[in-house]
């Protein structure tokens, strides 16, 4: 699979691929697999992030559409995934709520360049207004 390393594959296993193959199949423009899998490598303390459940992948493509959306309607590249999905133990080494959509592979945190967070949540509330979830 292009753009994912081999180690990610190495460390997590053929998952990896199964994951950014599914995420491919969404057909997103603006967002590629490794944009997506890059928090899943993330550590905080000697906790690591992990893959979500398989049951959880599809959890994942309502959010990820509408992101796709937002990068086209605010005509800049999408930075970073700095969150998506977090194992429980992760999301307690972050400081997650107790009931967070990142523990059910329903919520990403982003970052543009160059963009407010203030205007990416406008655009955000523009497309929820818009009956786009």
């Amino acid at each position: 699979m292009p753009g994912i390393p081999h180690a990610w594959v190495q460390a997590k296993g053929s998952d990896v691929l199964r994951y950014a193959r599914y995420i491919q199949k969404l057909r997103l423009r603006n967002i590629t697999p490794r944009m997506v899998l890059a928090p899943h490598f993330k550590t905080r303390g000697s906790v690591q992030n992990s893959l979500p459940p398989k049951s959880y992948w599809k959890n994942m493509a309502p959010t990820l559409k509408i992101l796709d959306k937002m990068v086209t309607r605010i005509g800049a590249p999408l930075k970073e995934i700095t969150s998506a999905y977090r194992s429980p133990q992760y999301n307690r080494a972050v400081r997650g709520k107790t009931k967070s959509y990142h523990m059910q592979n329903m919520a990403c945190d982003i970052q543009f360049q160059g963009i407010s967070p203030y205007h990416v949540a406008y655009v955000a509330k523009q497309l929820r207004s818009q009956g786009y979830y």
